[in-house]
């Protein structure tokens, strides 16, 4: 006999998932469209929906259950059967984003855009996820072009959405801060996105000088854009600082560093931006404050430690120096072992 214990679920959510794929298993294969006769297609187009169903159930079920490698795999099948259907492809495409397989959700992203029957909202707010995706996990040489394209389209749907299809702000005599407030909640990341992916091109040196500058200026605009449309968005504003260092306006860009300071007090970048701008002034004793205080309010960070190494040195304070790299590099080995000692509580 079988002694083999029946696995038991360990809660009510455990067993609903547990259900769904054991039904979903022994579910016939949702029957396609065909040109027999006109019964089985009515038969199809009733049991489809039912079957849609199931599959949205299960896929309720893992996310909540955060098992985004086996719902990768159910929606990879649910595509077999419903191809046309968007929420599918869009599905299926952000699992992907959580499984972090960032090299294939962009495809299936958009053809999820291509099948044109979702809103402007979920249109944006698409195009909007593709470009973060270009920006931040992308590495191919044209992944700032990539970004650009979907930043852009989002960026205008929003401004539709925003205006209820009316004329843009452009077109109209509404005031900065008006225009703020009837924009979407959205409007400001696009507009920051857009920022970004024209930073990025305009460090590229496959660029000439002249179409550089031009990303560069174009830059300054979308970023401040998305200062209007949200003051208090720390991205936004660290953002515009970094774009501001890098073409070494300093004074303009201390004060937006400042200014992220303020709204991201967690960001250890945005504190060792402060004290290198404050540097690049000559003003070493304020830089040496800035660290100071950011390795008090966040604790021992590599970068800011390096940075308060080279102001000692700068000053000619070799001893402090020599002291500041010891403690970075005493952090880097402490951080190493925690990692380690991670995985290998993972792997156990």
């Amino acid at each position: 006999a079988n002694t083999t214990p029946t696995p038991m679920p360990a809660d009510t959510l455990d067993e609903a998932v547990s259900l769904l794929l054991l039904y979903e298993r022994r579910r016939p294969v949702p029957p396609q469209p065909t040109d027999l006769s006109k019964e089985r297609d009515a038969s199809n187009s009733k049991s489809a929906p039912h079957a849609l169903l199931l599959y949205d159930d299960i896929t309720t079920a893992l996310a909540r259950r955060r098992a985004y490698e086996p719902l990768v795999v159910v929606l990879e099948e649910a595509l077999h059967h419903f191809s046309s259907e968007p929420e599918s492809w869009y599905n299926f495409g952000v699992a992907l984003v959580a499984q972090r397989q960032f090299d294939k959700a962009p495809a299936v992203l958009r053809e999820a855009l291509a099948l044109e029957k979702f809103n402007d909202e979920r249109k944006a707010s698409i195009h909007l996820l593709l470009a973060r995706i270009f920006l931040e996990h992308s590495t191919a040489c044209e992944r700032f072009d990539d970004a650009l394209e979907h930043a852009q389209r989002a960026a205008k749907l929003y401004d539709r959405i925003g205006s209820g299809g009316a004329a843009t702000a452009a077109t109209t005599t509404t005031t900065s801060a008006a225009a703020a407030s009837s924009a979407h909640p959205c409007s400001s990341r696009a507009q920051l996105y857009v920022g970004v992916a024209l930073s990025g091109k305009s460090r590229l040196t496959t660029l000439d000088a002249r179409h550089r500058r031009d990303a560069h200026v174009r830059a300054l605009r979308h970023l401040h854009r998305a200062v209007e449309l949200d003051a208090n968005c720390f991205a936004s504003t660290f953002a515009l600082a970094v774009r501001y260092a890098e073409v070494r306006e300093i004074p303009t860009a201390l004060s937006f560093a400042k200014r992220a300071v303020q709204l991201g007090v967690e960001c250890s970048s945005a504190w060792n931006l402060v004290a290198l701008l404050q540097s690049a002034q000559k003003e070493y004793a304020a830089a040496l404050s800035t660290a100071a205080s950011a390795l008090k309010t966040l604790g021992d960070d590599v970068e800011l430690l390096h940075t308060v190494a080279l102001l000692h040195a700068e000053m000619g304070n070799y001893t402090q120096a020599l002291r500041a790299y010891a403690r970075a590099l005493a952090t880097v080995g402490s951080r190493r072992a925690s990692a380690a000692a991670a995985v290998g509580a993972t792997a156990s």
